[in-house]
């Protein structure tokens, strides 16, 4: 034990004491205090157990190293000084790093990773794993950067939610075990627009644009000269809407307002393109309309 002699006395300021808890005193424990202030004896504030386990602000510790803040937190966004900290003190900037490892005799290094990355401009949360043990961290799966974006498989976000694939595989995979999947696109208001957009190399090609406010689902292509295909069976084209608004049914060219046929293009043609309705097949049976009550 320290003691410290002041004006108002002698104080016990810190302890480290052993106790036995069997009848030979080979099994016991260890505990430490300090003093918090100036005019109370230490008190314990951690205990090294019989079985190896530690534990700071609780004389129960039931893992490695057991930790109990009392502080209570009262908001999360703040100056908070409650739980753990972990610090890198290399300068402006750097990685504070916290490793999990697996079998230590066999891999020395870290196999999965959480990091927080001071910089000049905020700080990023990273969340690495390894597919070589041998190597340690080999991928930077998941960071989050100063602003609240988050991104997997890119280390640069650019929206609230980013995902890279680097391989010709799903990108994305969203799946319910138990009942229907849904993936919702809700905007803030009836007065906004719930927006799906298909791009390619980061251009916008096409989308899907929900017009709560006047009842409107418009499906629409964002290039000059773009078509519009709907397939049914294993990728056979049913319906092609043109560039100029014609529809073709089992017709991939149409040159009129409505061409339904057997999906060749008939030798004939009206002498105006583009004013008709034409309904043809190319040979066997008539073709015509089928009205059927």
């Amino acid at each position: 034990e320290n003691y410290s002699n002041d004006a108002d006395g002698a104080f016990i300021s810190s302890y480290v004491k052993g106790y036995a808890t069997e009848t030979y005193g080979r099994q016991g424990y260890l505990t430490f205090g300090t003093a918090g202030t100036n005019s109370t004896d230490a008190s314990e504030k951690m205990r090294i157990k019989a079985d190896g386990n530690v534990g700071i602000g609780t004389v129960s510790p039931e893992c490695k190293l057991d930790i109990h803040d009392h502080t209570s937190a009262t908001t999360f966004i703040a100056d908070n000084n409650a739980g753990v900290r972990i610090t890198n003190w290399g300068g402006n900037t750097g990685w504070s790093l916290l490793g999990f490892g697996g079998f230590s005799s066999t891999y020395t290094r870290n196999l999965s990773q959480i990091g927080s990355l001071s910089t000049s401009s905020g700080t990023y949360l990273a969340f690495g794993t390894s597919n070589n043990y041998g190597t340690g961290i080999t991928n930077q799966a998941m960071t989050i950067d100063p602003s609240g974006k988050v991104g997997i498989g890119t280390t640069s976000p650019s929206d609230k939610l980013h995902v890279v694939q680097n391989i010709d595989l799903n990108t994305a995979l969203f799946q319910n075990t138990s009942g229907r999947a849904q993936v919702i696109i809700d905007s803030q208001t009836t007065a906004h627009n719930s927006y799906l957009t298909l791009s390619n190399g980061g251009s916008e090609f096409a989308f899907l644009d929900a017009k709560t406010s006047i009842n409107l689902l418009r499906i629409a292509t964002n290039n000059t000269g773009a078509e519009i295909a709907i397939e049914t069976n294993s990728q056979d084209e049913a319906v092609r809407i043109d560039s100029a608004g014609n529809v073709g049914i089992g017709n991939t060219n149409p040159n009129n307002n409505l061409v339904v046929s057997d999906g060749v293009q008939p030798s004939y043609a009206p002498t105006t393109v583009g004013e008709y309705i034409e309904i043809a097949r190319t040979s066997g049976a008539d073709a015509g309309f089928l009205i059927n009550k």
